[in-house]
């Protein structure tokens, strides 16, 4: 099953220079490909240098 991830707001730790990579939490909402009921809540994510999503996140 596919998931669509939106992410509805995003902080970044203060510490972590903006040219290299930097965690950030999100609040954010999954959409699903089987029309179940979305759901939201908190991720972990680490940000490239580049501003892309690193490979993992941690969902709580």
């Amino acid at each position: 099953m596919a998931t669509h991830v939106i992410v509805l707001n995003e902080i970044v730790h203060p510490e972590h220079r903006r040219n290299g990579w930097r965690l950030c939490l999100q609040w954010v909402r999954y959409l699903y490909d089987d029309k179940s009921e979305p759901q939201t809540g908190y991720r972990f994510i680490w940000r490239r240098p580049s501003g892309g999503a690193g490979a993992d996140e941690y969902l709580f």
